[in-house]
């Protein structure tokens, strides 16, 4: 379809004069809801990368037809280092937003301990949960509602981030267990189902709401990578994108769209 109308002038969701990274964003229809690491203080250049690690938290802020966006707010726990927020909405219309904490304040999750938690908004209301912790080393993360609160991480399970092999993807409690990578599980809304696809060792793989599996594509030439995108489109079609490889080992975009 054909965009019509004029694109707004940019605007900062929340300019409070510090290091804003990693956003998520998702719609419900009306309102649009934007989460992403904030670190909560300003640093001088010169500043310990632990210091500015320990005070890195998750934000959100709402933005509503004819307001714009709304005063952000602090929505995981300050106790600990948080990243790689990933939001939802939830049954009741409440936006939540699940992230990985770590306790030594350490950006590469390599040292510590790491959890995956959660927060759900209702107004300026934030109920904190914690869905698992000491999880390991966790290297993505993906949520959605069905429901329940469904979580899709991916685990280093010797967290030596040389070695890919052992990489399995964890969904809802059910990990992979192979002698390949698995990484980059996504979860999206497809009509009525969840589904949630992710990398295996050149594979593009997807499984549905009942928990089945299913290889939807291949390349034996192992040319597709895990830094992939899906995008789910009306009456249940689907598109994804991909960085490859070519034969002369240059980075290029692939894709395919899937049509009932």
């Amino acid at each position: 379809n054909n965009v019509k109308g004029n694109w707004s002038a940019p605007q900062a969701v929340d300019d409070d004069g510090t290091a804003d990274f990693a956003p998520s964003v998702i719609a419900d229809g009306e309102k649009i809801y934007v989460a992403w690491q904030n670190i909560s203080k300003e640093f001088s250049d010169n500043a310990a990368l632990e210091d500015v690690a320990k005070a890195s938290t998750i934000a959100m802020s709402t933005w509503a037809k004819g307001s714009g966006f709304g005063n952000a707010i602090t929505v995981s726990d300050t106790a600990w280092m948080a990243a790689a927020p990933e939001i939802g909405v939830d049954g009741a219309g409440k936006p939540y937003v699940a992230y990985i904490q770590n306790t030594e304040g350490d950006f590469l999750l390599t040292t510590g301990k790491n959890n995956i938690a959660y927060s759900v908004i209702d107004g300026s209301k934030v109920e904190k949960h914690s869905y698992l912790t000491d999880v390991g080393l966790i290297t993505s993360l993906s949520t959605a509602f069905d429901g329940t609160y469904q979580f899709a991480y991916t685990v280093d399970k010797d967290a030596d981030t040389s070695s890919m092999n052992d990489r399995e993807v964890v969904v809802n409690g059910v990990a992979t267990d192979n002698e390949v990578m698995d990484s980059n599980p996504q979860f999206i809304t497809a009509g009525n189902d969840i589904l949630c696809f992710w990398y295996q060792d050149g594979k593009l793989v997807m499984q549905d709401a009942s928990g089945k599996e299913k290889v939807i594509y291949e390349d034996d030439s192992s040319a597709i990578t895990d830094d992939f995108h899906i995008l789910p489109g009306e009456n249940g079609q689907m598109a994804m994108i991909w960085t490859a490889m070519d034969d002369k080992d240059k980075k290029q975009l692939e894709g395919i769209v899937y049509d009932k």
